[in-house]
């Protein structure tokens, strides 16, 4: 590549293009030029600090969260196979194992203490204090990215048009006892896994209930199992929404298979539907999804939290880290938000029979409750799943502004339009200037 005096380079937008291999070469000194394997760096043009700045705060607070969300998720997964251990026994106890409650407690404690102590650069991030806050008289803002502080001030206007339903799958005979023991064995299959239930010769209507509830949860099926008002066996998913499929068999009656020894698909649940700011957004379960461009409120995930439908008015808040471009590079709109990972604000407002109000709450003290503590933490690992996609969804971003800042690193003669740069080419752009973040880098 050849080198260019600046001093006589007109101010005009230059445009160059890079091969993914090059290495970028910070100076120290305003007006010179490096060359390092082709490619030339400015300072003069490109402001390096405030990139490397930003680029700090965009990677080490990104890899900083996301490492303590999986700690948190890490220990979340071993509560729920203590859980899912003391389950499976739980038709030949007599009560949960009293060291349960404490193993259950130490780790609620600890996740606690990584929310309060995750910290960078004196901003505490999983506490909520990072994230974005919404709360309305029938919704709440379940994860959210950021926005422009303006639009704060102006409420949210949600209206639900259509409530989420859970995907069911309701038997074809009314329960008694002596139904239930002509039957020989019950099937459930969802999400890959086949688990199957045998008729013992003394079984009545409650035993089978609760022996098919204790079977999902023990295999892992995200399933309920009750009987209804009208006498039949349901079979529902505890997620809302039409992408949870799963179904069920009886071998010998009709009461769950709508023909004896075939599996029947459950009747697919519904998503919610419904308008943000009077315009209409994704949905996803009980969920409505602002993902395209939509009044600067794009990655808020709002629950509408009432069963009945209306308009609600959201008021928003948040204190979100801003992480613009360089100078000379239009600013990249990069906000970081993490919405808290304090148990507290984890599985809030759940139906349950134990009076939980958050996963802080859970207690297995007996098997109601401790049905329900696998519950909350399993639908804690959903909420944290969703938080991890958010941030992936930032690391995108940041690998859009780093190839920009490195297509402002070169001031080239070459103006050729701009060619598409596929996805590899840019993760490798921005392990570039990671590598370039790096103090022992920095010359």
């Amino acid at each position: 590549m050849k080198l260019i005096d600046t001093s006589r380079v007109p101010r005009k937008k230059w445009t160059a293009w890079h091969s993914p291999q090059a290495l970028l070469c910070i100076n120290t000194k305003m007006r010179e030029i490096e060359k390092t394997r082709g490619l030339a760096f400015h300072k003069g043009w490109l402001n390096p600090s405030q990139v490397v700045e930003n680029g700090e705060i965009a990677v080490s607070l990104l890899q900083t969260a996301t490492q303590e969300i999986h700690n948190i998720q890490k220990r979340l997964r071993g509560i729920e196979g203590c859980l899912l251990k003391e389950l499976s026994f739980a038709k030949s106890k007599p009560s949960p194992d009293a060291t349960l409650k404490d193993i259950v407690q130490e780790q609620i404690e600890q996740i606690h203490l990584i929310a309060k102590e995750t910290i960078f650069k004196e901003r505490q991030l999983l506490n909520g204090k990072l994230g974005i806050a919404g709360k309305g008289r029938m919704t709440r803002v379940l994860t959210g990215s950021a926005y422009s502080q303006e639009k704060l001030n102006n409420p949210v206007r949600v209206e639900l048009l259509r409530v989420a339903t859970h995907s069911v799958l309701t038997g074809h005979q009314q329960l008694t006892d002596e139904l239930v023991r002509q039957e020989t064995q019950i099937a459930l299959s969802e999400n890959g896994t086949l688990v199957k239930y045998k008729i013992a010769s003394n079984e009545t209507v409650e035993s089978l209930i609760e022996g098919l509830r204790a079977l999902a949860i023990q295999n892992g099926l995200d399933l309920e199992v009750r009987l209804n008002d009208e006498g039949l066996l349901e079979v529902s998913h505890r997620q809302y929404g039409s992408p949870f499929v799963f179904s069920g068999r009886s071998q010998k009656t009709r009461i769950l298979s709508k023909r004896s020894n075939s599996f029947h698909l459950c009747q697919l649940g519904e998503n919610c539907l419904g308008k943000v700011n009077g315009r209409f957004v994704k949905s996803r379960g009980q969920l409505l999804l602002c993902e395209v461009q939509l009044d600067g409120l794009e990655g808020l995930s709002i629950l509408w939290e009432n069963e009945e439908l209306g308009i609600d008015y959201l008021t928003l808040s948040h204190n979100a880290v801003a992480v613009p471009g360089g100078h000379f590079i239009r600013p990249s709109g990069l906000w970081i938000a993490i919405r808290s990972c304090d148990p507290n604000d984890l599985a809030q407002g759940v139906n349950n029979k134990s009076g939980f109000a958050s996963l802080a709450d859970v207690s297995p003290e007996s098997w109601q409750s401790t049905y329900d503590t696998l519950y909350f933490v399993q639908l804690s690992l959903v909420e944290l799943a969703e938080s991890l996609s958010l941030l992936a969804t930032r690391q995108t971003q940041f690998e859009e502004m780093a190839m920009r800042a490195l297509e402002a690193t070169d001031f080239g003669e070459n103006q050729e339009p701009p060619r598409a740069l596929d996805s590899e080419s840019i993760a490798l752009m921005a392990t570039m200037l990671e590598q370039v973040f790096a103090p022992q880098n920095r010359r």
